[in-house]
């Protein structure tokens, strides 16, 4: 099971890009719906560490002290039990790793694998924050900020390290090192997101929804009204009917396309052209015993999908 070492009812350096809005897997609203349940005593329910996850974990230490050899770091410190607090803030942090340098100066262009993404050069010297990643995705030397760049800098600000690396692990065996100083610019950034959310988790105050399935988490609940509407709905409910129904034309198209297809292919696994490769294999099942769906409580949430209906 994967433990969370800082507070869900409060902001912390992981959960960061989820706070600004740049989060490939959580919105806004997403995350602070679980700080808000987590302030009434509903905490999230724990799943399963998935392998690739567990695997991530076990190469921490080995990436770590590979960075310590490449950057010629005089030591690396992984065994971080407890989170660092922000010294003003309601923030917390949990650390991979942390390093000590003494006076190491990198230039971009130096070295393939080591990049400065918002400078020129730097010099790492005393204690410094370590953020290690591993993803299967391929490399890049222009480093989302969501992938432990905001993490690594919320990190500088609790522990008040001079500089932080970013390590990733791409591909498997594709290594690149990201270095990052601490601006003080960023500090009054820091503080905005997190004094803002702190603010909408005490007050249950949700940020303006950014999709139809995110309006389901701000508007959760409902008074049975049906309230009159102006023009502007009838051009919404109109253009979302014409596309729902160039969906439908699009896809009666491409089931067509398919049925020549598959009138070409017959019985063969699959065909071949100068231009497309058209595999049709067969899935095997295997038995499975019968599943006793678990009884689950009552409750009420809100469709994901309006109807709409026009009249006449």
């Amino acid at each position: 099971m994967v433990g969370k070492k800082t507070r869900y009812d409060q902001a912390s350096c992981s959960t960061l890009p989820y706070i600004k809005g740049i989060s490939q897997y959580q919105t806004r609203n997403e995350w602070l719906d679980t700080a808000i349940k987590a302030s009434e005593g509903e905490l999230p329910i724990q799943t399963p560490q998935l392998l690739l996850q567990r695997m991530g974990d076990i190469l921490e230490p080995v990436l770590c002290e590979e960075a310590k050899n490449i950057l010629g770091l005089d030591s690396v410190k992984v065994d971080y039990e407890e989170p660092v607090m922000h010294p003003t803030l309601p923030l917390a942090g949990s650390l991979d790793a942390t390093g000590i340098a003494h006076e190491v100066t990198f230039k971009n262009g130096d070295l393939d694998y080591v990049i400065i993404p918002e400078q020129e050069t730097i010099i790492l010297d005393g204690p410094g924050v370590i953020e290690c990643k591993a993803t299967r995705n391929i490399a890049t030397n222009d480093l989302e900020e969501w992938r432990g760049v905001l993490q690594a800098k919320g990190l500088m600000e609790c522990t008040g390290y001079s500089w932080a690396a970013v390590i990733v692990l791409w591909q498997s065996t594709d290594f690149r090192i990201y270095l990052y100083s601490r601006k003080p610019e960023f500090q009054q950034e820091l503080q905005s997101l997190v004094l803002d959310f702190d603010h909408r988790v005490k007050n249950k105050e949700y940020y303006p929804p950014s999709s139809s399935n995110d309006a389901n988490i701000v508007y959760k609940n409902i008074n049975k009204d049906i309230i009159s509407l102006e023009h502007e709905a009838d051009i919404i409910c109109d253009g979302i009917l014409n596309k729902k129904n160039h969906i439908k034309e699009l896809n009666n198209d491409i089931d067509k396309y398919e049925l020549m297809l598959k009138e070409l292919i017959k019985d063969a696994d699959g065909g071949q052209t100068n231009q497309y490769t058209i595999m049709w294999p067969m899935i095997n099942y295997k038995a499975q015993p019968e599943k006793v769906t678990p009884a689950k409580e009552a409750r009420s949430i809100r469709t994901k999908t309006l109807r709409i209906k026009k009249h006449g």
